[in-house]
């Protein structure tokens, strides 16, 4: 087993395959099933060298098998779960999701559990099992990333007053360079108790939650400047 290890190591390094990626993770627990494979031939080819009955040894392992499934049934629940996500790539390590209630970034993908650190530097561990059949939003997927906010103003505002705050923000949102220019809205749409209410509906385009708040920021400033 320590020299399949070896050997997993090294294809992971030659194909240079980051250490907890999912790929190297896929690469490991096939080599470990190999392993344990050759292992298994190796123990009946050699007991039937030294003349014990072949159907002797394989009763053994399946009592042995078993009694170890038995004994880690946790572990072995959450392993179609490791392998699921390993094949199919739902997030990789460093992407963003909301997954079982939990949310962050993706920091391991081990064989029983997903470890995620969220917002306020938790580190939660979910289950393979669980995230499997659990809705996975992966934000890192997301080309763009929606806004939505009200803009307030007095009832004594003008209609003219209005219309030219209407307008100029629709100009400000087409002309800045982080925004989408097909699908975007800015409305009054509500009178409220004692305020006009303008809606305003954008998305930015990035992936990287930094880049949108600066971007947010940035608008949200002009808006206000106008």
């Amino acid at each position: 087993m320590i020299a399949v290890s070896l050997l997993a190591e090294a294809i992971v390094e030659s194909e240079h395959l980051r250490q907890r990626c999912l790929d190297s993770q896929l690469v490991r627990l096939g080599m470990r099933f190999a392993g344990i494979a050759v292992a298994i031939g190796f123990l009946i080819q050699g007991s039937y060298e030294l003349g014990f009955p072949t159907y002797s040894v394989l009763a053994g392992l399946g009592v042995g098998g078993l009694a170890v499934a038995l004994a880690a049934r946790d572990s072995l629940a959450n392993l179609p779960g490791s392998m699921l996500i390993m094949i199919e790539k739902p997030f990789r390590v460093g992407h963003y999701v909301k997954v079982s209630g939990g949310e962050g970034t993706v920091e391991d993908v081990g064989f029983r559990s997903t470890r995620i650190r969220t917002l306020d530097n938790s580190l939660i561990s979910i289950p393979n099992n669980n995230v499997v059949n659990a809705t996975v939003e992966n934000l890192n997927l997301r080309g763009m990333r929606r806004q939505r906010f009200l803009i307030q103003v007095t009832y004594e505002t003008p209609r003219e007053k209005l219309e030219e705050l209407l307008a100029g923000i629709k100009q400000l949102i087409t002309d800045h360079p982080r925004t989408n220019k097909t699908n975007f809205n800015v409305r009054f749409n509500d009178f409220g108790e004692s305020i006009l209410n303008i809606l305003v509906y954008f998305h930015i385009e990035t992936t990287d939650y930094s880049a949108e708040l600066a971007a947010c920021e940035d608008i949200l400033l002009r808006i206000m400047a106008r």
